[in-house]
């Protein structure tokens, strides 16, 4: 939530500005020939590594990057905060702000002496209990 190139450490920061290395890389390779290994790409291009690495382990994965401006000013964390917490279970959101908010995880998750042989999952979508 700072402002980028005011604060110290913008050498360690992470890149987020993925759609524009990806444009960029792409009006390059247009003047590539279509047999140029990758590797003699990278030789003439070192900068362009990462985001050939990050494109290449993404191959297949519709959803494997999250597909907003990371960079804009109207982005708020909590929003990618909402879907990483999603993928470990969490349930019924409940903002207080945009800066942080309360969850329920695995609801309705059957209790360790429930669990049989075989295990029984069939709760990833509960009822909410009455």
């Amino acid at each position: 939530m700072g402002v980028r190139g005011e604060e110290p450490g913008e050498e360690w920061e992470l890149p987020m500005n993925v759609a524009e290395q990806v444009q960029e890389l792409y009006e390059v390779i247009k003047e590539v020939y279509s047999s140029e290994m990758v590797a003699s790409f990278i030789l003439q291009h070192p900068r362009y590594k990462g985001i050939i690495q990050r494109i290449q382990s993404l191959d297949g994965y519709e959803y494997g990057e999250i597909q907003a401006n990371l960079l804009a000013k109207d982005l708020l964390p909590i929003h990618l905060l909402r879907c990483k917490l999603s993928f470990f279970g969490a349930e019924r959101y409940n903002p207080k702000s945009n800066r942080w908010l309360r969850i329920t995880l695995f609801q309705g998750a059957p209790l360790v002496e429930e669990i049989g042989d075989p295990f029984p999952d069939n709760w990833v979508f509960p009822s909410l209990p009455s």
